[in-house]
């Protein structure tokens, strides 16, 4: 998603677009990878941008509760994010480098979360569903014996600032 359209949407709402909001927006639109809170002061630290981490922390609440960002969680206690596009979608996340894409699901799911609402007495707002794996990259490089996240596997080390993609694959 382009940063500058969003932005526009925040602008227009009347939000402040303040250098901080700017600069956390366009690293994690612009990361392939899903980024914690650490990962993203590695990241503006890198780009000569000195921001707290309670400052970090407020943008990402931000521009969560604006749906604007989507918080991911792979099971190790560490929230990730990414900028996800307004429309009801899912993701399939590579458990070895932590690229994340979008996964709009067809037919089916809203019949079965009203079902599964009615067979328990719900009422059911919302709903969240991830599929992990390993990327077609990973794949390659697991087979091959090598590395992909300088581990020897598992979860990949945080981004350190100067790499936001593994692989050298463009945003």
């Amino acid at each position: 998603m382009e940063t500058s359209s969003l932005l526009i949407q925040l602008k227009d709402s009347g939000c402040r677009i303040t250098r901080t909001r700017r600069a956390v927006l366009g690293a994690l639109a612009a990361s392939r990878v899903l980024l914690s809170a650490d990962d993203l002061r590695r990241s503006l630290a890198g780009r000569g941008l000195k921001v707290n981490k309670t400052t970090v922390y407020r943008e990402l609440a931000f521009l969560t509760g604006r749906n604007i960002l989507h918080e991911i969680h792979l099971g190790d206690g560490t929230v990730r994010y990414r900028v996800c596009p307004a429309t009801h979608h899912h993701h399939v996340i590579c458990l070895k480098c932590r690229r994340a894409e979008d996964v709009a699901l067809e037919g089916g799911l809203r019949e079965l979360e009203d079902d599964i609402g009615q067979s328990k007495g719900f009422r059911v707002l919302h709903h969240t569903l991830e599929f992990f794996g390993v990327c077609p990259d990973c794949d390659v490089a697991e087979r091959a014996g090598t590395p992909t996240d300088g581990s020897g596997g598992g979860i990949a080390a945080p981004p350190d600032g100067s790499e936001e993609r593994r692989g050298g694959r463009e945003p």
